[in-house]
């Protein structure tokens, strides 16, 4: 099962590679990419004792904040800016 794990990978590498070689001239680069978060809502903190280690598994979230109602924006900023971006 390994053998063939490992097969398959350096083929997918292998063929990746090659379709990176021969990409056309006037394809597009991107220099960054990223995610941020805007606006929104913290809540009051849920009564209890937050425990760090183990909280993921609480499923009363004692002691913990929610955020809510926020902007999640992706953002691609290409290798060859053009100057109309708003960054």
């Amino acid at each position: 099962m390994k053998k063939i794990f490992l097969l398959l990978s350096l083929a997918s590498l292998a063929i990746s590679m090659t379709s990176c070689a021969s990409a056309p001239k006037n394809s597009l680069a991107i220099k960054k990419q990223g995610v941020f978060s805007s606006g929104g809502t913290v809540t009051e903190p849920i009564p209890g004792t937050y425990y760090e280690t183990k909280n993921w598994l609480d499923q009363t979230r004692a002691g913990t904040t929610t955020h809510v109602d926020h902007a999640n924006t992706f953002f691609q900023i290409p290798e060859n800016e053009n100057g109309h971006g708003a960054m």
